[in-house]
C-alpha cells in the first residue's frame, strides 16, 4: 500500500513540476475529458474544467486522447440529443509554443488556440 501511495506521489508531483517550470505545459497536462460549464456566457477564453468520474454534466465538452485524436460534442439536459452533436478529429500541441492545433472546429471557435493555462481542474484557451 506504501509502495502504490509513493507512486501516486511521484506522478503528482511530476506533474505539478511539469506545469511549473518555465511556463511549460506539458502534453500530459492537457489530456482528458474537458467540459465548457453550462450555460456559461461567451468570453474571449475557452474556459474548461476537468470532468469527474462519474460526475453527469450538460454541455459542450472537448475530450482529448494521449495519441492525438479528439471529440468535441454537446449534450443536453434531457438526453435525447447525447450523440447527436459530436464530432471526432485529431489534434497535434507544440510544448514550446503552447499551440494546439486541431483538424475540427471546436464549439465554432475556430481549429487554433494557444494553452493559456493548464491544472488539473482547468483548461484555458485562447
Amino acid at each position: 500500500m506504501k509502495t502504490v501511495l509513493i507512486m501516486l506521489a511521484l506522478q503528482l508531483s511530476n506533474f505539478v513540476f511539469s506545469q511549473s517550470s518555465s511556463n511549460v505545459i506539458d502534453r500530459r497536462g492537457i489530456v482528458g475529458h474537458w467540459d465548457l460549464p453550462y450555460n456559461s456566457k461567451p468570453q474571449k477564453e475557452l474556459v474548461f474544467e476537468k470532468a469527474k468520474e462519474g460526475e453527469m454534466r450538460w454541455g459542450k465538452y472537448l475530450v482529448l486522447f494521449e495519441d492525438g485524436e479528439l471529440t468535441v460534442g454537446y449534450s443536453a439536459p434531457c438526453g435525447n440529443d447525447n450523440n447527436r452533436f459530436r464530432d471526432s478529429g485529431t489534434w497535434t500541441y507544440n510544448t514550446k509554443s503552447r499551440k494546439i492545433t486541431f483538424s475540427i472546429d471546436v464549439h465554432g471557435r475556430g481549429k487554433v488556440f494557444y494553452v493559456k493555462k493548464a491544472s488539473i481542474e482547468k483548461l484555458i484557451l485562447i
